[in-house]
């Protein structure tokens, strides 16, 4: 109950502060994990921890680290303006990889997309992600209304036994 408290609570805090300095180029982006395997829970609480997660086992501290990685990965608009912009932004040597998923459109000027997207990065693993991304065509432009990105899970993993 708790951890649902917070949660919200820093969901609600970025949010606010999102719209309240979006005039100024100011973004705020949040990073909300669960329970992660750190020297911070004994080993021995780890598979008890690992069967309150709704996937079955416990975060690793790269699906955070990789998460706040991403953060910076942040396309603002579609087009080739955007895709400059985007590309001006990343870390030196990343490239990403990716396949789209499904799209649908919502509205005229709304269209929903799933992607499934690999960054490789020179000096670390590849990042997996899925992303969800609702553009919206605003003033002739589409721009990115809203993103969601979560880690990639191998379908090992995301099996239910």
């Amino acid at each position: 109950m708790l951890a649902s408290l917070t949660k919200g609570g820093l969901n609600s805090a970025t949010k606010a502060l999102a719209i309240e300095y979006a005039t100024r180029g100011i973004r705020f982006n949040a990073v909300s994990p669960g329970v992660i395997a750190t020297p911070m829970h004994p080993a021995e609480t780890h598979e008890f921890l690992a069967g309150l997660h709704p996937v079955g086992r416990l975060g690793q501290i790269s699906d955070v680290t990789d998460a706040i990685v991403f953060q910076g990965v942040h396309p603002y608009t579609i087009g080739r303006a955007g895709v400059t912009e985007y590309y001006a932004g990343q870390p030196a040597g990343m490239t990403v990889a990716y396949r789209i998923l499904q799209t649908r459109e919502l509205a005229d000027d709304v269209v929903l997309g799933w992607v499934a997207a690999e960054f490789s990065l020179v000096d670390r693993p590849p990042i997996a992600v899925n992303l969800t991304v609702v553009a919206r065509r605003a003033g002739g432009a589409w721009r990115i209304a809203h993103y969601h990105v979560s880690p990639r899970i191998p379908a090992e993993e995301s099996t239910p036994s």
